[in-house]
């Protein structure tokens, strides 16, 4: 168990719940196409079943994060951290798209070292929808160094203006400023500033669906800059493990 507030019980069939509904998406995809190929096109289809897809990442997160508070091994959790690349590329295609599930699946891609086509097919329509923003340019970059930076601002300074700083202390060669900086981010700031339920519940009648408090992102920018770590163990949603997972 990694989880310090729920019992392994309750974790289990939230595990066991999104687990389900993830592995279900991607039947009830199957068995549409299965049935839709002759009467229509592909990308027809696909377009929509996007909802479906969009369906495989948020389960797919939820089976994750779940995971992680169990205590399952970060190797047998990889294989969904892929899907939920791929459901959200899917569904990416054919919709706008939201700037935070970006975020979040190029951070999956750097902390589980994730190498399938659609990394690459990932950050080609990033590009091609035209999102400029400096952090978003900033993960890509360490994904893949050909990727340049080329935005100059970020879209949500309350969201990522002290990422931001830490990237750039990182940069300079401030590595224990930015580490101390990126301590203060998850113990003050972070928590306040979630407000996706896939990761944490503010209203009393959605408290069933706890899956587990993980700053993701900081274990993301402790393996992009190389940043000693050992401050940041005692911070309870730091999940050390994922910011040091080789494969």
């Amino acid at each position: 168990m990694r989880d310090k507030i729920k019992d392994r019980e309750y974790l289990e069939e939230n595990y066991k719940f999104y687990l389900n509904s993830y592995k279900t998406r991607f039947e009830t995809i199957k068995k549409e196409i299965e049935e839709l190929k002759d009467k229509y096109p592909y990308d027809a289809i696909e377009d929509a079943l996007s909802g479906y897809y969009y369906g495989i990442f948020l389960s797919g997160f939820k089976v994750f994060y779940s995971g992680y508070s169990l205590g399952i091994d970060i190797k047998e959790l990889k294989p969904i951290g892929e899907g939920l690349l791929y459901g959200l590329y899917k569904n990416f295609k054919w919709d706008t798209g939201c700037f935070e599930d970006i975020r979040v699946a190029l951070i999956f891609i750097i902390i589980l070292n994730i190498k399938t086509e659609y990394v690459e097919k990932f950050i080609k329509l990033i590009r091609e929808k035209g999102l400029k923003d400096r952090y978003i340019d900033s993960l890509i970059n360490y994904i893949d160094e050909i990727e340049e930076i080329k935005a100059k601002e970020i879209l949500f300074k309350k969201r990522e203006k002290t990422v931001m700083e830490i990237v750039d202390l990182a940069k300079e060669g401030k590595k224990q400023e930015a580490t101390k900086l990126l301590k203060k981010y998850i113990t003050k700031q972070w928590l306040n500033m979630q407000d996706d339920q896939c990761i944490l519940d503010k209203n009393a009648h959605l408290r069933d669906y706890y899956v587990g408090y993980w700053c993701i992102e900081a274990a993301a920018l402790v393996k992009m800059y190389n940043l000693d770590d050992e401050i940041l163990k005692e911070c309870d949603y730091y999940p050390y493990e994922l910011a040091h997972f080789k494969e």
